[in-house]
């Protein structure tokens, strides 16, 4: 996948009863990795706790979290954004 400076397709989630923002990525030295909103790990994780073996598996397919307001910027500038806070 070649970042661009679009926003790529957006898919959600749901989790009890609410929709979040996916979105996949090129993050460089990683390959394409799901990207979400802290929202939705907010309810994923309670006291660094799964809250369910859903939110589990769903945490673990997402690579990182970002707040709320970065899922959606273009292509490149989100994977700019998550490289510079994984390294």
């Amino acid at each position: 996948m070649r970042n661009t400076e679009h926003i790529g397709e957006l898919t959600n989630i749901a989790f009890n009863g609410k929709s979040y923002s996916i979105r996949t990525v090129n993050i460089k030295g990683f390959g394409d990795k799901n990207i979400s909103t802290k929202s939705l790990q907010n309810v994923l994780l309670v006291n660094d706790s799964y809250v369910s073996d859903e939110a589990r598996q769903i945490d673990e397919s997402i690579f990182f979290f970002v707040e709320d307001k970065y899922i959606n910027l273009d292509d490149k500038k989100l994977a700019e954004h998550v490289e510079k806070n994984v390294s």
